[in-house]
């Protein structure tokens, strides 16, 4: 959006010039997940159904733990595993919403 708005570039630019990087991607960059402490992911939200415009993003902070000197974020309690959906009358914009989930989770077989 901002490469569209600021700087001039089509959407189909921006489209041919991350397809001409994956390759690259896949190659290097995307195998080091599994070794990292953390990785922040950037995806689709799942609170609109059919959504292709990617306006609205889903974010996912996966953390390693029992690192020595890297401490974990509790979004909640420790330990706890939480689905949180807030009341939409309690948002100041309710659409499309908001969901917080905290819990264990595999990634790449390690806990």
């Amino acid at each position: 959006q901002r490469d569209m708005a600021e700087r001039g570039h089509s959407l189909e630019s921006i489209k041919a010039s991350i397809e001409a990087r994956k390759p690259d991607f896949d190659a290097y960059i995307d195998p080091q997940k599994k070794y990292a402490d953390a990785v922040i992911e950037v995806l689709p939200t799942q609170l609109i159904p059919g959504d292709n415009e990617g306006k609205v993003l889903r974010v996912r902070l996966i953390m390693q733990e029992g690192l020595k000197y890297f401490k974990p974020v509790y979004l909640f309690d420790e330990g706890s595993t939480i689905n949180w959906i807030p009341c939409g009358r309690k948002l100041t914009c309710s659409y499309p919403g908001i969901k917080f989930s905290y819990c264990p989770d595999t990634y790449f077989s390690n806990e």
